[in-house]
């Protein structure tokens, strides 16, 4: 087998890419994304709007439409994710920006939103992620756009003023560590090679933060309460607790819950689905306590996501560490004179990492 070393230059932009994958966000991100072009707005600008536009692709304006933003008092859609990020939002939070927003904040947006106009339209620059928030103040403006994803600010203006234009490709992620590095050799040859404390921090926040929502879902009151209805009616094996938990922790990120999420490929939705079934999967064998177990974490199993690239690093990581769990827990049955654990991956990825 071949070895990767530090000294690649694939080594440490594997590792940049994992972090850059696996960042916190405050609800739905699409929502947030919005808050977030406002906020940074609503800084150029200098002082509260008098009036708003916003331009956004079709995508957004579906993703966003019935959404509830978190800290708003359960508003929902476009309007109330710009009116958020220009009354309470801090930009330098990126997808956190509206973490924090006091009970006196809560009613200075509602408030905002009956008295600002808020135009919203539809938008076609051949992009599915844009967002273009404008904000005028007497005969000041100010407009920022994000394109592509969701921190990627591409233009900044004040007053006519061009302050930031980047340029676009269509589906492009600029201002990103270059995905054309990745390979399926190289991922395999990282994960087998990396230093594990060098992502051990950022994994198991995914684990921490995603399981966190999870449960949460299940104790509270949140959309169809999926998560619930599985273990009443299905009882709580590994199998439906795996599904129950992501479900509870979707339906709870979608319906207000006021915890962050670490997202996958943009997607809150994603990084619990990945996350959340295996390590209810490791909670549910023996020897769940091992030193490997603690550090083991799902990573982008995305059927959504299956044909990129970023996909097989992320998850490779993650079989890393089951495997060589796995390996200690059949040597000690062996020991012990009991049936060793089957070789399949809980998440089914060997057949794709190999």
């Amino acid at each position: 087998m071949k070895t990767m070393n530090k000294n690649d230059i694939r080594y440490q932009a594997y590792i940049d890419i994992l972090k850059e994958e696996l960042i916190p966000a405050m609800g739905c991100t699409e929502p947030i994304a919005l808050a977030y072009a406002a906020a940074t707005a609503r800084e150029l600008l200098g002082c509260m709007p008098e009036r708003v536009e916003i331009g956004a692709s079709g995508s957004i304006i579906k993703n966003v439409k019935s959404v509830i933003v978190p800290n708003t008092g359960h508003l929902k859609g476009i309007p109330a994710a710009a009116a958020a990020g220009i009354v309470a939002g801090d930009a330098n939070k990126q997808l956190e920006v509206i973490s924090h927003v006091t009970l006196d904040q809560e009613a200075q947006i509602r408030a905002f939103l009956e008295q600002v106009p808020i135009e919203v339209e539809h938008v076609d620059n051949q992009i599915i992620f844009d967002i273009i928030v404008t904000l005028y103040h007497g005969n000041d403006s100010s407009m920022v756009r994000i394109a592509n994803y969701h921190t990627n600010i591409v233009h900044k203006e004040k007053n006519g003023e061009i302050l930031l234009d980047l340029p676009i490709e269509e589906e492009k992620e600029e201002n990103l560590t270059d995905r054309t590095l990745l390979s399926m050799e190289g991922i395999w040859d990282f994960i087998n090679t990396v230093d594990v404390s060098e992502i051990q921090e950022v994994l198991n926040r995914q684990a921490d933060f995603n399981m966190k929502i999870a449960q949460e879902g299940i104790n509270g009151n949140y959309g169809a309460n999926i998560g619930k209805v599985l273990l009443d009616s299905c009882g709580p094996d590994v199998q439906t607790r795996a599904k129950a938990m992501a479900a509870a922790g979707s339906d709870a990120r979608m319906n207000g819950c006021e915890l962050p999420v670490i997202i996958n490929s943009g997607s809150g939705n994603q990084g619990i689905t990945v996350s959340v079934p295996v390590r209810q999967r490791i909670r549910g064998r023996p020897g769940k306590n091992s030193s490997c177990s603690g550090s083991l974490q799902p990573l982008l199993h995305s059927s959504e996501n299956q044909n990129r690239t970023v996909i097989r690093l992320l998850r490779c990581s993650q079989c890393r560490f089951w495997r060589r769990g796995r390996y200690r827990l059949s040597l000690r049955r062996r020991v012990q004179g009991d049936r060793p654990y089957s070789r399949q991956c809980p998440c089914h990825c060997v057949r794709y990492c190999l």
